[in-house]
């Protein structure tokens, strides 16, 4: 279980102090819990793929799959940064 800080970025623009607890699945797949307080917000705004900004640097998409007051259960994956992309895509190259 992977646990930490970071901001949510929602479809409106605004960002969220949270914290997170994730699971590594196969791969770079993801899956947790992200802990804030929900109520203030419209179910739209979780409606659509959301950015995880760990405090580590680390990036995650997800979607999500339940809603509490205090949290969103959350499924995804890691996004890479463009060089790490790049360089992955040149190593698998026959």
């Amino acid at each position: 279980m992977i646990k930490g800080t970071g901001r949510l970025n929602l479809r409106d623009g605004r960002r969220v102090e949270v914290v997170y607890q994730i699971a590594e699945a196969a791969d770079d797949r993801r899956a947790g819990h992200v802990f804030f307080d929900t109520t203030p917000y419209d179910d739209v705004l979780f409606a659509t793929r959301l950015v995880l900004e760990c405090d580590n640097g680390t990036l995650m998409i997800f979607a999500v799959v339940n809603r509490t007051a205090r949290s969103l259960g959350v499924h995804g994956r890691l996004l890479l940064p463009p060089t790490l992309a790049n360089a992955q895509c040149a190593n698998s190259a026959p």
